[in-house]
């Protein structure tokens, strides 16, 4: 028998907390806030696997985003697995009929065991069964190769666990318990997207048949599984849970033998993030402070800012409120404690990931890509196929946690940056100042968030995909009745603000003219600009219209034309809804004012923008296709639709008064 396995059979295996990292269980202690159903996958699933209908184990398979908890809900599940937390443990003694041994096992693919070229080979079975050697070591993997003879021979999965459930039994004797009747294995996978994706760079293999060879891991253990009863004397019962994101989409592939049960962790929104927060900010308070710490956020402007610059992922959320516990003074008590928070130096540290050197090169694009919401197609890499420099790396920056990709149908993704992510990535070129400085941005702003939102959309080579006037306002009202005109996208475009008032009065009317005076947003000298080199703010007191600009369309036969976009963005504070009167007052003052700019060749565009959602009138009005029909060119984003036009993280910044009231409501 290898060296190897007679040290972990006399091994002390070490507990559940023992086996994360330290910044892995950052928060560990708080409450897990929006996961019932999480809660309620890993208790099912793991009495379930007690009599595994068909023989197929369950397999709890998390993915999300960085930062959103996946390995939370792993570390979640062996504690309760263990008796740590809950009460899952009874329950599965009690439907056993017999004293349960569970056995924790937690292996991080990407860090401490992540793959290495000079201990893994081309046998999964052994490269996992020297991480769990290793794990029940408590030693680095190339530690025990060397222990080994700097070989992986006696080291497969089956022997490895055989002599990890001897060295258990041997523990719970000498600590006096009765013999078990099952022993429950609890497997946490953490990060499997890391191997996967080394074993692309490293072995040169295709996705799919990367993902396939992490899948003979599984099979490995399952099989040990189904005949450990004959090596340790005892049944063995198992719950798997695998956490990542899955690489390019590509969903996680089991074996005939395993039933995956797909969960992701409970997504926070404004006021599950605020509880979160109390809670990590009030954590070993001798007095209930939290209610008043709660409340106080919601009503901060500051710290909404705050909270919505995380995306809500609870890592962040709760280092955030690290930070903060560390500029607090400390006579700061109850609500005091959130005013007295200074938001840009507790923002400071907080990020996703640092950027990995081949990335860094890309740091604009993905910015880019994440303000303008730009659909990105991503196929499957591998050897037989060339991939396209953005399209690498943007699926390197996912599997590395820098971004975040959301399913956008037929092959394409979106991807989203926190706010905090992209501070550090230091980019004051592309978002506003105030945004990247920290100070206060309301929804007095909107304009300005919606012209860069707009300038973004329209830089080219962001998309892989051709550009239809449908993709300026995506999920806008009214799109669907728009004709699908494809646009030219030729040089990259800036922000300006214009001289003068474009339409100075309700009952102006100004002459098509492609030439303005305007100044880029942070110079003070006003130059003659062409209305298609950018996205024009009209000048503080414009009637009708705040942001403008031009676009080339592809030619229909001989005639291209242009597509004029003009936009009004409503935020006015005194009154909390849209009606559907003030829609359409709205269409024939700025149809009216610009009907030189329409001809035969030329299309224009009327966009209706404001945060605020329609009146019941107004809902039942908008809903209907006739009210567009009767109003060629008009879209209109409401409250409700904002999310299909602006990145996530200025959602909470475009607030009206009327709307900070529900949220403590």
């Amino acid at each position: 028998m290898p060296i190897v396995l007679l040290r972990v059979e006399a091994a002390e295996l070490p507990g559940v907390r023992k086996q994360y990292a330290r910044h892995q269980l950052d928060g560990a202690e708080l409450q897990l806030r929006g996961s019932d159903d999480v809660i309620s996958a890993i208790q099912e699933s793991a009495l379930d696997n007690l009599a595994p209908a068909g023989g197929k184990s369950n397999v709890l398979v998390v993915s999300g985003p960085s930062g959103s908890g996946k390995t939370r809900v792993g570390f979640e599940a062996l504690c309760r697995s263990n008796g740590l937390a809950g009460n899952l443990l009874q329950a599965i003694a009690a439907k056993a009929g017999c004293i349960v041994l569970t056995i924790p096992l937690f292996i991080d693919f990407n860090n401490g065991y992540a793959f290495d070229r000079s201990v893994d080979e081309d046998f999964m079975d052994k490269n996992l069964g020297v991480r769990l050697a290793a794990r029940a070591l408590s030693e680095l993997v190339g530690r025990v190769k060397d222990a080994n003879g700097r070989s992986l021979d006696g080291l497969y999965t089956a022997d490895v666990l055989t002599a990890i459930a001897k060295a258990a039994l041997r523990q719970a004797s000498e600590a006096g318990a009765s013999p078990p009747g099952v022993i429950f294995l609890a497997l946490h996978l953490d990060e499997y997207q890391a191997y996967v994706q080394n074993l692309m760079k490293e072995r040169n293999h295709s996705l799919d048949t990367a993902v396939l060879r992490f899948k003979e891991m599984m099979s490995a253990v399952n099989n040990w599984v189904s005949s450990a009863e004959d090596a340790v004397g005892v049944k063995v019962v198992f719950l798997p849970v695998v956490t990542g994101t899955p690489v390019a989409g590509l969903p996680f592939v089991l074996t005939d033998k395993l039933r995956a049960v797909l969960i992701s962790p409970g997504r926070l929104v404004l006021k599950t993030s605020a509880e979160l927060f109390a809670d990590a900010l009030t954590a070993g308070a001798k007095r209930p402070l939290r209610p008043s710490v709660y409340e106080a956020l919601l009503v901060s402007a500051e710290a909404r800012n705050a909270l919505g610059d995380t995306d809500f992922l609870p890592r962040h959320v709760v280092y955030l409120a690290r930070e903060a516990l560390k500029v607090l003074p400390a006579s700061a008590d109850g609500a005091a404690m959130v005013a007295a928070i200074d938001w840009a130096v507790a923002m400071g540290p907080v990020v996703m990931s640092t950027m990995r050197r081949e990335l860094v090169p890309f740091a604009d694009t993905l910015a880019l890509l994440s303000l303008s919401k730009a659909p990105v197609h991503l196929f499957v890499p591998g050897p037989s196929r060339a991939t396209p420099d953005l399209e690498r790396a943007v699926i390197d920056a996912d599997v590395a946690g820098v971004i975040k990709l959301e399913a956008a149908g037929d092959g394409r993704y979106v991807v989203r940056v926190p706010l905090v992510q992209l501070r550090r990535l230091g980019l004051s070129s592309i978002l506003p100042a105030r945004l990247l400085s920290h100070t206060i941005c309301t929804w007095q702003e909107v304009d300005v968030m919606v012209e860069y939102c707009l300038t973004a959309v329209l830089q080219p080579g962001l998309r892989s995909i051709q550009l239809f006037i449908q993709d300026l306002f995506p999920g806008a009202l009214g799109c669907d009745k728009l004709r699908p005109r494809e646009l030219i996208l030729e040089e990259p475009r800036s922000l300006y603000v214009e001289q003068t008032q474009f339409i100075a009065s309700s009952g102006s009317m100004p002459p098509k003219q492609m030439v303005v005076l305007a100044r880029r947003e942070f110079q003070a000298m006003h130059d003659e600009v062409l209305l298609t080199d950018g996205v024009f703010l009209t000048c503080p007191g414009t009637a009708a219209v705040d942001i403008r600009c031009s676009l080339r369309m592809m030619p229909r036969g001989k005639i291209g034309g242009m597509l004029h976009v003009f936009v009004q963005t409503k935020h006015s504070g005194t009154s909390s809804i849209v009606s559907e009167v003030a829609v359409d007052t709205w269409y024939k003052a700025v149809t009216r004012a610009t009907k030189e700019w329409r001809s035969d060749q030329d299309q224009v565009l009327f966009v209706y923008f404001t945060n605020k959602p329609p009146s019941d009138d107004g809902f039942s009005a908008l809903m209907c296709s006739e009210f567009f029909k009767r109003r060629p060119g008009l879209l209109m984003v409401t409250h409700d639709q904002r999310s299909g036009v602006l990145p996530s993280f200025l959602l909470t910044r475009i607030v009206t008064p009327a709307q900070q009231e529900r949220f403590v409501a």
